[in-house]
């Protein structure tokens, strides 16, 4: 489960969550939840996002995330 404000700093760099902010989070949740449709689900929570396997299977991260110039396409 992460928080909203945490998803907007990281993918946003925005401090605080405005309505813009808010708005282009649901469309990237909808874009994510396109792609790992078959393997995921994101779910609402109260506060904020969390994935859930569609089998029971432990999440892993195969690469840390970086912050580098290229770091997104990772």
């Amino acid at each position: 489960d992460v928080p909203r404000s945490t998803l907007v700093a990281r993918a946003f760099g925005g401090k605080h969550a405005d309505e813009s902010h808010r708005a282009r989070l649901r469309v990237e949740v909808g874009r994510l939840r396109v792609e790992l449709r078959s393997l995921a689900d994101v779910i609402a929570t109260k506060r904020g996002f969390a994935l859930k396997p569609r089998r029971p299977r432990d999440v892993v991260v195969l690469a840390p995330p970086v912050d580098e110039q290229h770091a997104a396409v990772l």
